[in-house]
């Protein structure tokens, strides 16, 4: 039997690869307020003369009306906060591979002693931290 602690990372990642894919998007009614993602995508055909179509598929319908839960309807800072949820961790993901990725690249620099302290080139931290194109666009020169 395993006690290995599953890392949260991982389980978070599992739950999002295995969520419909987005971006979600809601609309509500008088009566309902439904929140959708999406099924498939057909691509663009002839040439992009046709574009890309979505496919959507209703992850959730929540009466707003005449039922003992109809007051649990997000209000609309829930609903942009429920409906960017699939981009936002998207997007948080692939922050978090690339510090991820840096702090690999850290790891893997030479160590240099300084009267026995153990130190990393700053040219080698810089050029992990700040890549040129990157410098160069913070810059104003790209």
């Amino acid at each position: 039997m395993s006690t290995e602690t599953p890392d949260p990372i991982a389980q978070i990642r599992e739950r999002f690869l295995n969520a419909t894919e987005g971006p979600w998007w809601f609309d509500e009614s008088d009566r309902t307020w439904r929140l959708h993602g999406v099924m498939g995508r057909i691509p663009a055909q002839a040439d992009g003369f046709i574009p890309e179509q979505v496919m959507n598929k209703q992850i959730l319908k929540a009466a707003k009306c005449n039922t003992p839960y109809a007051e649990y309807w997000p209000d609309e800072a829930d609903a942009a906060f429920i409906s960017h949820a699939w981009e936002d961790m998207r997007a948080l993901l692939a922050e978090l591979d690339a510090a991820r990725d840096k702090l690999r690249k850290i790891d893997a620099c030479q160590v240099v002693y300084d009267n026995g302290t153990p130190m990393v080139l700053a040219t080698d931290l810089h050029a992990i931290l700040r890549p040129a194109s990157t410098q160069a666009h913070s810059d104003g020169l790209a």
